[in-house]
């Protein structure tokens, strides 16, 4: 086959593996070469279904590298918040939730979520439970809160 019918029928192959629940066949079909985003996308969607922690870390890390890189990728968005959310890792899911609405110019919803993680974080730090690392999250979120409000504003204002 040529290279790219060879690429999609690795792609087809990694998607049906991933819909039947076998992240390790995904993970062949795709195989150890350098991907392209949508391949990557499954790449690391396969790792975070294995289980194996290691594997995990890595997606998540190459995740927030391809959010870091390209902010308006709202399906790296997407995956890393479910994998944070698989984590326990509730403001900064709900944070990469926000994120990707925001993407999608849905600057209402991803005002809703951050305001969601806001108030979560203020509860677990009246309780006592918020580490440094969720700390740091929670100011992330108070910041991204204020940007998109006030860039929601002057939309608003700019059409009176």
């Amino acid at each position: 086959l040529p290279d790219a019918s060879r690429s999609w029928v690795q792609s087809l192959k990694a998607e049906m593996a991933l819909a039947q629940n076998k992240p390790g066949q995904a993970l062949e079909a795709l195989g150890n070469g350098a991907l392209q985003r949508a391949d990557r996308l499954l790449r690391n969607k396969a790792l975070i279904s294995t289980g194996i922690e290691a594997q995990r870390r890595a997606a998540i890390e190459d995740l927030e590298l391809m959010c870091a890189l390209n902010p308006k990728d709202a399906m790296a968005w997407d995956l890393v918040a479910k994998a944070w959310q698989d984590q326990g890792f509730v403001l900064r899911a709900l944070r990469a939730q926000a994120e990707s609405l925001h993407v999608r110019y849905d600057d209402k919803g991803a005002l809703d979520r951050l305001q969601s993680a806001q108030d979560i974080g203020d509860r677990m730090r009246s309780q006592g439970r918020l580490s440094p690392a969720d700390w740091q999250d929670l100011e992330i979120i108070r910041s991204r809160w204020h940007s998109i409000n006030e860039s929601l504003m002057a939309l608003m204002k700019s059409r009176i």
